[in-house]
């Protein structure tokens, strides 16, 4: 299938040859058959992701280049080195948004990730993410963007984020262990929360103290601390997990993988909550829930546990 330029002329060949090629310094005429090649071949959408991640490699530092444009926004210092987008990084996003779709946490364009990675220039690092508009289902490496933490600006990429990247640069901001966030707005916390019923979610198994390492934190459906972020350094640092009442839920991890798995525990003890509860009322009887001590001592020991060093005795301080 041909990539038809009146519907990308950003892609137009061989003005976007040109671009690729003048920021990977090759010669456009010698080095660039591979790339038609996949500009005449491949169905379209998988032309964006191609052309994405041949930029991506070649290390041009702004996406598909509008014609004539030369990668600096006015006013920014071109001495700084660029940020150039990692494939690599794009590809790992990628996975952990089709295994976030998966498990039926999207549903709209809402919902999203931002990943941290390293930068010279920038001391918080930068922020990888997808851009408003598409949803994580739905996205290709075309749709990440990446910004700065302390602002929104964009530092690779043209579309602009959505409006929950706020939260997620703040908590990025004020949390240097935390390197990845996850935000979804799933069904059963939304519904447990909004019953009128619960007030939080309470701990009937050993997952979801040992895996969030740390009590989730309640944000009031009064207060959208995604168009004001001001509240959340008053609560952030003695958490993981942010629970937005009747908005969704917001994971922190030191990996994207981390933050997925403490995503898991927690909605899947929402679950749990549920259907102790459904039983419970048609048993007449009371839910066995742990208390506040066992929940204490899990959080203190989690880190051995997830990740032990030693095969016994994990839960005794090694002082002991």
């Amino acid at each position: 299938m041909i990539l038809d330029d009146r519907v990308y002329p950003q892609f137009r060949y061989p003005a976007f040859l040109g671009a690729a090629a003048s920021h990977s310094r090759v010669d456009p005429k010698r080095n660039t058959s591979h790339l038609a090649g996949r500009l005449t071949l491949q169905p379209l959408d998988s032309v964006r992701t191609a052309l994405a991640t041949a930029l991506a490699r070649a290390g041009c530092p702004g996406g598909p280049l509008p014609l004539g444009s030369t990668g600096v926004q006015p006013g920014e210092r071109s001495m700084n080195m660029p940020v150039h987008f990692d494939a690599d990084v794009g590809e790992q996003f990628l996975r952990y948004a089709r295994m976030v779709s998966a498990r039926g946490y999207v549903h709209n364009t809402l919902g999203n990730m931002a990943v941290r990675v390293p930068h010279p220039d920038h001391p918080d690092g930068v922020a990888y993410t997808k851009h408003a508009g598409v949803s994580l289902e739905e996205m290709g490496l075309a749709n990440i963007v990446v910004t700065d933490i302390p602002s929104s600006r964009l530092l690779y990429g043209t579309r602009t984020t959505s409006l929950g990247h706020n939260l997620n640069r703040e908590i990025l901001r004020l949390r240097p262990d935390v390197g990845a966030v996850i935000h979804v707005h799933d069904d059963a916390t939304i519904a447990f929360l909004g019953s009128g019923a619960f007030d939080r979610v309470r701990v009937l198994s050993l997952d979801m103290p040992f895996i969030l390492g740390r009590a989730p934190h309640y944000v009031p459906a009064s207060l959208d601390v995604e168009a004001d972020v001001a509240p959340v350094a008053g609560f952030i640092a003695d958490t993981n997990t942010v629970v937005l009442v009747g908005h969704g839920v917001t994971s922190l991890g030191r990996t994207l993988s981390e933050a997925y798995h403490r995503l898991n525990a927690f909605v899947s003890e929402v679950r749990r909550n549920i259907l102790a509860e459904q039983l419970a009322a048609l048993k007449g009887t009371r839910p066995t829930y742990r208390s506040d001590e066992e929940i204490e001592a899990m959080h203190r020991f989690a880190d051995a546990v997830i990740y032990p060093t030693r095969a016994e005795q994990v839960m005794r301080p090694d002082d002991a």
